[in-house]
């Protein structure tokens, strides 16, 4: 199965389970908020056309009302919305504490730790930046939450099971939800982060 997963942020933090990761700026200082939402659709039609998903897994929203946290709930509601049209199961149950647990060892990780973390698993991409770090370490659980216990193990975030950060990840099937829609409209060129040199 593919998973898309999502570090939700103006400066949007993505990985694919084919490989391929990187971040991208959803809007410049003075454009209109809703510039982000709009860029943050299309990317996700453009990915989709591009390296299918099955299904969009992003951290969980338990922040406290703030100025900051409007555009993340706007974010995130976006994302719904388009995998409700889509018919893509969304799994937006990943605390942050889970995830840095799961890549450092300690719930309360800084950006420097996790950026480090990611570096260390995927030493074959290059980490731009903390959002792109966040993600991949995001996909990283949902990989072995997904291998461990399907989609069960997508649903609880991994509140409910312990893994090993070394656990082996399965080969993913091709018949999964969501395989038979597809866009044939021609997307706009996607950009990621190179590989790094070997």
């Amino acid at each position: 199965m593919n998973i898309l997963a999502l570090d939700l942020a103006t400066q949007l933090g993505w990985a694919h389970s084919s490989g391929r990761s990187g971040s991208l700026k959803l809007k410049k200082d003075k454009d209109p908020a809703m510039v982000r939402i709009k860029t943050l659709s299309a990317f996700l039609d453009t990915f989709d056309f591009l390296c299918p998903f099955d299904v969009i897994i992003v951290e969980s929203a338990y922040i406290r009302f703030s100025g900051a946290a409007c555009p993340l709930l706007e974010m995130r509601g976006a994302v719904m919305a388009w995998c409700c049209s889509k018919m893509i199961p969304f799994y937006g149950n990943f605390a942050a504490t889970t995830i840095k647990k799961h890549a450092t060892g300690k719930g309360n990780a800084d950006k420097i730790d996790m950026v480090a973390a990611a570096q260390l698993r995927f030493p074959n991409q290059r980490v731009l930046d903390d959002n792109q770090a966040d993600a991949l370490l995001l996909l990283d659980l949902a990989s072995q939450l997904y291998a461990a216990s399907g989609l069960d193990g997508l649903n609880d975030g991994g509140a409910k099971k312990a893994l090993p950060n070394d656990k082996p990840r399965t080969k993913r099937n091709s018949a999964t939800p969501g395989s038979q829609r597809r866009s044939s409209a021609k997307p706009p060129r996607l950009v990621e982060a190179p590989e790094a040199a070997a």
